[in-house]
């Protein structure tokens, strides 16, 4: 069998937490320092153990690649798998790197869901079928996302978003509020009679406040 020595392993002078690998005397491949831990120089590899390292550096990758999509926000499992696969990576390839981010605890889908209803729900309230409808839309499972909408309250959900909006319509008359404000709760997915009760009470807060300030 024939084997190959390595001849120098060298800091690469962009990416300092990465080596060249020379092999008898010429540039073989470059690694990322935990994958190069344990080559020294002088040590044989044969063509086996060079394809076990090839294959260790592209798993590094993909965990890499996993990481700096969680730095930037979290994902659920689902669409972490889809940004994977969108560079490339393959399927077995994903799951192993799936595994270490779960393991180190960079990923979990129920807190990924209880995070995005708890910023959804201050933010951008709307309803929690709609919250449902938009979570299974990143694959976030049936049983994880009933558990995660427990403690959504529909009513108080349609009145915060209500709060906001129909400040904008304080010049309107009844009809035309009564018109926009529920078209803009029906978008975020409240039911009918929430909608109903919701902006009679907006209507009746707004010109409360009216009555107040006249007297």
């Amino acid at each position: 069998m024939e084997m190959k020595r390595i001849t120098r392993i060298q800091p690469q002078a962009r990416h300092p937490r990465r080596v060249n690998v020379d092999l008898d005397g010429e540039f073989a491949f470059g690694l990322a320092q935990s994958v190069a831990a344990g080559l020294t120089v002088g040590q044989e590899l044969s063509d086996q153990d060079i394809i076990r390292i090839v294959e260790s550096e592209s798993d590094e990758k993909a965990y890499l690649c996993a990481l700096g999509y969680l730095a930037r926000r979290d994902h659920s499992e689902t669409e972490l798998r889809r940004k994977l696969a969108q560079k490339g990576f393959s399927e077995e390839r994903i799951g192993r790197a799936i595994d270490r981010v779960r393991e180190c605890g960079y990923i979990d889908d129920r807190r990924f869901a209880e995070n995005w209803i708890r910023s959804q729900s201050r933010f951008r309230p709307r309803s929690a079928r709609m919250l449902r409808y938009e979570l299974k839309l990143k694959g976030v499972s049936d049983p994880v996302i009933s558990e995660s909408l427990a403690g959504v309250d529909d009513e108080q959900a349609a009145f915060d978003c209500a709060e906001k909006y129909s400040r904008r319509l304080a010049g309107l008359d009844q009809p035309v509020f009564r018109n926009r404000l529920g078209a803009y709760l029906a978008r975020r997915g409240f039911s009918y009679e929430t909608v109903r009760t919701t902006v009679q009470a907006a209507w009746n807060s707004l010109h409360s406040e009216t009555d107040d300030d006249i007297i």
